[in-house]
């Protein structure tokens, strides 16, 4: 989950490459005490009132899919 405090930029969750990295590094520590089949990832920003949510399945392939 990232949360955005400021007015600035709205951001949204989807095909996030941010977001997919945080997915990636938590994948990297949980995957081998869980089955993690699918991520979901959240932005809140409050004051633009935006909550902006993407899930996917656990990033097979992991690098080929953050997208920079």
């Amino acid at each position: 989950m990232e949360y955005g405090v400021n007015l600035g930029i709205l951001v949204d969750a989807e095909d996030n490459p941010q977001m997919k990295l945080y997915a990636l590094g938590a994948l990297e520590l949980y995957d081998a005490l869980y089955n993690i089949k699918t991520v979901s990832m959240t932005i809140f920003q409050p004051r633009r009132e935006n909550v902006s949510i993407w899930t996917e399945k656990a990033l097979l392939g992991r690098q080929n899919h953050v997208g920079i």
